[in-house]
């Protein structure tokens, strides 16, 4: 038993060393260690994400967005008495075609034309106003209604859109400013800059870039171009069903 015993001892003095080698010649044991911090935005970053999300809304308000909005909504009007031929524009709000009354007023015949067809429409007067030269007749085609703005909240500079039928081009996209108002006696009008209305542009809506009418095209026979504000109108229009 004692022989067993220091046998023992004696093969486990021999083996350690070995032991000992091997231990020294294994590969290191790595452990990760993952170290989570919090770190805090840079307010620089903040100020491009607010940047992108403006460069959103401005692509959304954009003025072919305008255009795809409103166009369709937009017409062409001949207005005639005998061989006399008046044209004008116009545009849609519920149902109704809304012009300039000096476009159809005295006249017996008003044809209509839109955007994508040249088939004209055969249309009679609903309404002319006393005040305004605004005139209302019930549209002879179904055609979507056009949203009204506020033109009390323009401001000065502010980019607008006309789409009007100059000349009897049909619906002829124009830029133009918002230069403040103008006043003629009791009358108050929007003044518009950058753009010129011809002949024939009388009747044709302002838009913001919400796609909202914000005004009416006047004849411009007082030295610039004028539009009626569409807040001035709403008591009409807000009236016809």
């Amino acid at each position: 038993m004692r022989k067993l015993f220091l046998g023992f001892i004696l093969g486990f003095i021999l083996t350690l060393p070995v032991i000992l080698v091997i231990d020294m010649f294994k590969e290191p044991e790595v452990i990760e260690k993952v170290i989570v911090k919090e770190i805090e935005v840079p307010k620089e970053v903040e100020v491009i994400r607010e940047v992108e999300v403006i460069k959103e809304v401005i692509r959304k308000t954009d003025l072919e967005e305008v255009v795809a909005n409103c166009k369709n909504s937009c017409v062409t009007i001949y207005a005639y008495k005998g061989k006399t031929r008046n044209q004008g524009s116009g545009w849609i709000y519920n149902g109704y075609v809304v012009t300039a009354k000096h476009v159809i007023e005295g006249y017996d015949e008003i044809f209509v034309f839109t955007d994508d067809t040249d088939n004209s429409r055969y249309a009679t007067i609903h309404y002319t106003d006393p005040d305004l030269d605004m005139a209302v007749f019930k549209a002879p085609v179904t055609l979507p209604s056009l949203n009204l703005g506020d033109s009390s909240k323009l401001i000065d500079g502010e980019k607008l859109v006309s789409i009007t039928s100059p000349e009897g081009i049909k619906n002829v996209i124009g830029e133009c400013i918002y230069s403040g108002r103008a006043h003629f006696g009791a009358d108050t009008y929007l003044t518009l800059s950058k753009g010129t209305m011809s002949p024939g542009s009388s009747g044709g809506p302002i838009f913001n870039y919400n796609s909202e009418v914000v005004g009416m095209v006047v004849e411009g026979n007082k030295g610039g171009n004028y539009a009626i504000p569409v807040n001035d109108m709403k008591s009409v229009l807000e009236q016809l069903d």
